[in-house]
């Protein structure tokens, strides 16, 4: 029996954590000896006395907690829309969107990669029968690349299915003794168990089990559905042997209950654990003895869920995600997500162009393989199709506490020309749902540290545009003049000029962004 609660996600980029001092990322170098971006400094000086306007961040991830304490102050609420009464009141294509919008739906519809991977599929396999024509082999090359990347979601997705499976055996033999059908937190706190495997299973469950109204509840949204989800996608979804009408029906989604905008909230299912831990970053309740200090006390969060460790992240969803948040006012979108394959990009590109012509900036994660992203192309990206390129986008890779060898995090992706800036991204610790924290590593972590670096300018300088804030973020970062260690394309790890590894050679910092941007006119 294999171990319990096991992740299957591919897209979500943290690091497991080491130990670290909460909020480094907003400490400064000179008076703290650590290599964050100098938010303190910045709220006890350039900015006390000053009140700053409300900046919306929209974040596409896989949903948030918007109840957790943390955070419940500073979500997003359609100001035009009518709670609960199954009207679009303010005619933008969505009913009762109070928070966001959940554009996940049901569990159907092909796979981006599905469709990636059947894609000449034939032909490429009687290839590798014999020798490959020189014509052909960068075309062979990347259907295999993608080929691995396909029967790495399936077989995630199985062993998914059987952990959780395994979960429900233990879970059963645990109920059985302990005699109820539905007990309560306390019978699981003083149940004793006699296994590594219930013992595994008794800490998801103390962890997760308040998130919900019971154990029936929980039971049935961590366990038996998404099993059955799982199943179907795995068959439908990821079946190379169905076209998209068998796979399923397109829907268009559901964003007015909580659970959907939030996602389930357990390890398994951790897509409302990444969402909430990114939104955390950005706004966390600064000075309440608990949790995250966010970078902007001024940010709003909208929240777009567009997928989760069932199904992927798909061009199209992205799509319609960065349209609605350019429609109902963001002036930020925060992607900590990614993956190195694109079925749609000119739909990704219609409305990336949309939403620089409404003034909106795009934060994303530079994602954490360790690789340079001048070889390896990351989507979404700012470079069109067309060959133009989104002004106003910001690539982020992960920093971590030390100014030496070590500042560049040994997972981060990094690439002169394709990565923008770096920022905290190491042992960031964050908010999780059902009122809990965690400390994260990953490009995820350091992409929001940006955003909220984003809104707090924005904030203090609203007659900024999106690209003069790029511009700020980028000409005040604090340059890094010695070498870090990072993983070159042959895997070895090897010293190089931290200017050679992004575009403006060194670490975001609020204090000199928030100086900068006062000299704007």
């Amino acid at each position: 029996m294999r171990k319990c609660f096991a992740a299957a996600s591919l897209i979500f980029f943290f690091w497991s954590a080491n130990g670290q001092r909460h909020n480094w990322q907003n400490l400064d170098l000179q008076k703290d000896s650590l290599f964050g971006i100098s938010t303190e400094k910045a709220y006890n000086t350039l900015l006390k006395g000053k009140v700053p306007q409300k900046v919306i961040v929209a974040v596409i991830d896989g949903g948030i907690d918007i109840d957790h304490p943390d955070l419940k102050d500073h979500i997003w609420t359609n100001p035009t829309e009518i709670a609960g009464n199954g009207i679009d009141d303010d005619h933008n294509g969505y009913v009762d969107d109070l928070q966001g919008w959940n554009f996940l739906g049901l569990e159907k519809g092909e796979d981006d990669v599905t469709a990636l991977a059947k894609q000449q599929k034939d032909f490429y396999d009687s290839l590798s029968m014999g020798s490959i024509p020189a014509i052909y082999r960068a075309g062979y090359q990347k259907h295999k690349e993608i080929a691995d990347i396909y029967y790495g979601h399936v077989q995630n997705l199985r062993s998914l299915i059987t952990n959780l499976e395994n979960n429900r055996e233990v879970l059963d033999s645990i109920l059985h003794k302990i005699g109820k059908p539905n007990p309560g937190l306390e019978d699981f706190l003083h149940y004793k168990p006699t296994s590594e495997y219930e013992q595994t299973v008794l800490e998801r469950i103390k962890i997760d089990l308040p998130g919900y109204k019971d154990f029936l509840s929980y039971r049935k949204y961590e366990l038996d559905t998404l099993v059955i989800k799982a199943r179907y996608h795995l068959t439908h979804g990821l079946n190379p042997a169905l076209n998209d009408e068998e796979a399923g029906d397109k829907v268009e989604g559901n964003g007015n209950v909580h659970n959907d905008v939030v996602g389930l909230v357990s390890a398994v299912n951790n897509t409302g654990q990444h969402g909430t831990h990114v939104a955390g970053i950005i706004v966390g309740q600064r000075d309440n003895g608990v949790g995250p200090d966010g970078i902007a006390d001024n940010a709003e969060i909208m929240v777009l869920k567009t997928n989760g460790n069932i199904r992927e992240l798909k061009d199209e969803t992205l799509a319609r995600a960065i349209r609605y948040a350019a429609d109902n006012g963001a002036k930020i979108i925060n992607i900590s997500l990614g993956k190195y394959y694109t079925w749609n990009k000119p739909l990704v590109d219609q409305q990336v162009k949309y939403a620089m012509h409404k003034g909106v900036l795009i934060v994303t994660a530079a994602m954490n393989n360790g690789r340079n992203t001048e070889k390896d192309t990351v989507y979404p990206n700012r470079l069109y199709t067309d060959g133009e390129t989104a002004k106003a986008w910001i690539v982020v890779g992960a920093s971590g506490p030390s100014d030496d060898i070590t500042l560049a995090a040994p997972f981060s992706n990094y690439g002169r020309t394709t990565v923008d800036v770096f920022a905290p991204g190491v042992s960031i610790y964050s908010t999780l749902p059902g009122n809990t924290y965690a400390s994260w590593d990953g490009t995820s972590m350091a992409a929001p540290v940006v955003s909220g670096l984003a809104a707090l300018i924005w904030g203090y300088y609203p007659r900024l545009t999106a690209e003069q804030v790029k511009e700020i973020i980028l000409r005040s970062v604090v340059k890094v003049t010695h070498d870090v260690t990072i993983k070159d394309s042959d895997g070895n790890y090897r010293n190089v000029p931290f200017s050679s590894i992004c575009v403006s050679g060194g670490i975001v910092n609020a204090y000199n962004a928030l100086q900068l941007a006062a000299t704007y006119k």
